[in-house]
């Protein structure tokens, strides 16, 4: 198999992705399209509401996992935010806190604690659990100027489709922090919608001849990406997109908490 078996997948900048049609302010008639994030429409595709209504209309948020798998909410507590999880679905664990780390500093059976400050590959969060969590929540409390987004790789966006096709025949060698083996596949469909495992951190591809797929992977250019500004909140489907963290500039630029939902 070589990478020209996949087809093309160009690089796109932000402004050619999709983007989430919603997006939430505390400001009544507030910016539509804040620093560091393009709308794919800043017309009447937009809704913007008031802080008052912003837990009450969840069904908008869920509109846009729907036709983006992510949406943005702006000006939000973390209050606010778990209110809406909790709408969105069931909420098993606390927020937990990221600081980017180097590897000496990280906690163990972690990113950090593998890639430091580099770049992290592209990866589901729970990878190696029989049930990964639907969502996850991201919340940005504290920045320093200029910090690195969260990139995303939507499944269900069509340049990530030859890509999907080799999957749906990819099993992998899925190992827990136990040392416990199991081997699962790296892609399901429900309802023609992506069901996606993947982390080359837990999830090695079991057969040789698919191991490329791998280093086909790691070269595909995100379909979209979340800039982080105090106050911002993204929900994203963590079972159609995989994601990852540029590499750091200097530990401690940003401060995230994150929530799962299921």
């Amino acid at each position: 198999m070589h990478v020209s078996d996949v087809g093309a997948n160009p690089a796109l900048s932000t402004s050619d992705h999709p983007r989430p049609a919603l997006l939430l302010s505390t400001a009544v008639g507030g910016c539509l399209a804040p620093p560091g994030f393009t709308l794919a429409s800043q017309a009447s595709n937009v809704t913007v509401m008031s802080s008052p209504a912003l837990a009450d209309h969840h069904a908008s948020i869920t509109a846009d996992l729907a036709d983006h798998g992510y949406a943005v909410v702006d000006d939000c507590d973390t209050e606010t935010a778990e209110h809406i999880a909790r709408q969105l679905g069931s909420v098993r664990t606390d927020w937990q806190t990221l600081i980017p780390k180097p590897e000496d500093a990280a906690q163990p059976w972690t990113l950090s604690q593998r890639y430091g400050l580099g770049q992290f590959p592209w990866h589901i969060d729970g990878a190696v659990s029989s049930t990964p969590p639907r969502l996850f929540v991201l919340h940005c409390s504290t920045m320093s100027d200029a910090v690195e987004p969260t990139e995303l790789l939507d499944f269900a966006h069509e340049t990530s489709r030859p890509i999907a096709r080799l999957l749906s025949k990819v099993v992998l060698q899925a190992k827990d922090r136990m040392g416990r083996t199991k081997y699962l596949p790296a892609i399901l469909y429900s309802d023609g919608k992506p069901m996606l495992r993947w982390d080359p951190r837990t999830c090695k591809v079991a057969r040789r001849e698919w191991q490329q797929v791998a280093e086909i992977i790691e070269a595909t250019p995100p379909t979209s990406d979340v800039a982080w500004q105090p106050g911002r909140v993204a929900f994203i489907d963590n079972r159609r997109n995989l994601h990852r963290r540029p590499p750091i500039k200097a530990a401690g630029t940003r401060k995230l908490r994150r929530l799962y939902v299921y």
